[in-house]
């Protein structure tokens, strides 16, 4: 039982980092998924009624082209099973109850209806069997003996790539998978890291630098790899000293990942207010995760706005409509 809610702890600290990186880079995404060189006139991560309710609904880009707009949905993913193709489903069902819903509000005020919505969906991998993962995954809902009805979506395995398919992805967020590649090891990982550093601002670093750390324990056959990225990079000079990631994961080591992972959440909250927390609000903050736990704390911090964070942390502040942050 603890093995398995450890586990879960871990899918989820991951996803949320995840969530919180790939929103710097809508385009890195868009072009993996699209896999095609097609000019994009916008793209946007989408916000609906329902995305103040249906944390899920986040995950999916609005990318519009001269062929017209489609929803680019991403699931990250430790393992493909069917709980994962499921989740696939309810998303496209999430989706369209809350196109539903954006039309209703629409029409009531007199303005033109959105057009009927494309989604297409992929499930990036992150570990699992040494075999090849096919390309397309579905989750079907008709009958066996009947014509296919239900989800079909692309499946990017990034943990069977090497370290070189990674880097010819073009984009810095890719490179955060690294430390998953095949092939790994630390001269290419010395590499990269620098190449990474040139290419980006200090913030973005420190958060891609993060996502290695995190995701380096998946990599089985590479043990020790989070201890490898820690001392390539704890020579540098820390740009600041809020998001050094080093001391945080060497009081999660001293103290118990659990302390650890609360003081990951309390940085990427300063990173979301654009500024420190006072001793008064990482005592509330840390009371809530003593009450609600991480999930409940760490969904607030992605999924509100910064003034609704702000009221949130104020002492009788609400994590949404009709529900109180005590």
């Amino acid at each position: 039982m603890a093995r398995r809610k450890s586990k879960r702890r871990r899918s989820h600290d991951i996803d949320t980092i995840l969530r919180h990186t790939s929103r710097r880079h809508p385009t890195a995404l868009s072009r993996l998924l699209l896999d095609h060189d097609e000019p994009i006139e916008q793209i946007e991560w989408i916000k609906t009624q329902l995305a103040t309710r249906q944390r899920r609904i986040d995950r999916g880009l609005r990318i519009e082209m001269v062929r017209g707009s489609r929803i680019l949905h991403i699931e990250w993913t430790l393992r493909l099973n069917r709980a994962i193709r499921r989740r696939v489903h309810e998303y496209h069902h999430l989706l369209a109850m809350a196109h539903e819903m954006d039309a209703r509000a629409k029409r009531k005020r007199g303005e033109p209806l959105p057009k009927p919505i494309s989604i297409d969906s992929v499930v990036v991998v992150l570990s699992g069997p040494k075999k090849k993962l096919p390309t397309f995954g579905r989750y079907r809902t008709s009958s066996k003996d009947q014509r296919f009805s239900g989800v079909r979506f692309r499946i990017e395995a990034i943990y069977q790539r090497t370290v070189a398919e990674i880097e010819a992805m073009g984009s810095v967020f890719w490179l955060a998978f690294v430390p998953l590649a095949m092939d790994v090891d630390q001269e290419k990982l010395e590499r990269v890291l620098k190449s990474l550093r040139a290419q980006t601002e200090p913030e973005d670093f420190e958060d891609l630098k993060a996502t290695m750390i995190l995701l380096a324990p998946l990599n089985r056959d590479f043990p020790g790899l989070q201890e490898v990225i820690l001392s390539l990079t704890e020579a540098e000079e820390p740009v600041l000293d809020l998001l050094s990631l080093h001391p945080y994961y060497q009081r999660a080591k001293e103290q118990g990942f659990a302390k650890g992972r609360d003081e990951a959440l309390m940085h990427l909250l300063e990173r979301r207010l654009t500024r420190s927390l006072t001793a008064s609000e990482r005592k509330r903050v840390s009371k809530r995760l003593t009450k609600h736990g991480p999930d409940f704390v760490g969904d607030a911090i992605l999924d509100l706005s910064r003034e609704e964070l702000a009221a949130w942390l104020a002492l009788n502040g609400h994590r949404s409509k009709g529900r109180k942050a005590k």
